[in-house]
């Protein structure tokens, strides 16, 4: 059986993340008639998991916010690139603290293998990018809103911040791929779950 650990360095094996046979999972994982088994996590697992979703709901605003800034440069409406910038300047503040919480937790995660290792040293190269482009992006955004406004500036920090969250939705994808959590897609809602 081919598997990685998921471990905080220092402790004892927290989290099994391997590629098993449905039959397997299925003696490992009663449910319902009719119903998919859902994996069980181990504790670290869970936790890198909804640190992952907190994050990721995060940079979904971001992304929100970013589309509202572009058809607002687009159709040259001053006002609404005004207020979403200020909300730009929110979300990336926002952005930025959770990327920090995101190096804060993962910074003592290793894996039994060294390619785990290797992909989790992407990843947190990734959320340093993140907090790095986040806390730019905060900074230039309300320098641009400050008076004299230069608002055609703003479109240039937006495409900055949603290339950093792009680059670290990917990294995100790769791990969770290697590690074997499962990650529903952004704003994916199985019938289960609703």
């Amino acid at each position: 059986m081919n598997f990685r650990v998921l471990m905080v360095t220092g402790a004892a094996t927290l989290g099994l993340a391997g590629l098993a046979t449905p039959s397997v999972l299925l003696a490992q994982n009663p449910t319902a008639p009719g119903v998919w088994p859902v994996k069980a996590l181990s504790p670290v697992q869970t936790e890198l998991k909804n640190a992952v979703i907190v994050l990721r709901d995060t940079l979904r605003r971001l992304d929100a916010t970013a589309v509202r800034l572009e058809r607002a440069s687009a159709t040259n409406s001053v006002a609404v690139i005004k207020s979403s910038g200020r909300v730009l300047v929110d979300d990336c503040t926002r952005a930025a603290r959770g990327a920090a919480r995101m190096q804060e937790q993962v910074k003592s995660y290793s894996t039994s293998d060294k390619r785990g290792d290797a992909v989790l040293q992407r990843f947190r190269a990734s959320v340093l990018m993140l907090n790095h482009a986040m806390t730019a992006c905060s900074r230039d955004a309300a320098a641009a809103l400050a008076p004299p406004a230069r608002t055609t500036q703003l479109d240039s920090v937006r495409k900055v911040a949603v290339a950093a969250a792009a680059a670290y939705d990917r990294a995100v994808h790769e791990l969770m791929r290697t590690l074997s959590i499962p990650l529903d897609p952004k704003g994916h809602k199985s019938a289960v779950e609703l």
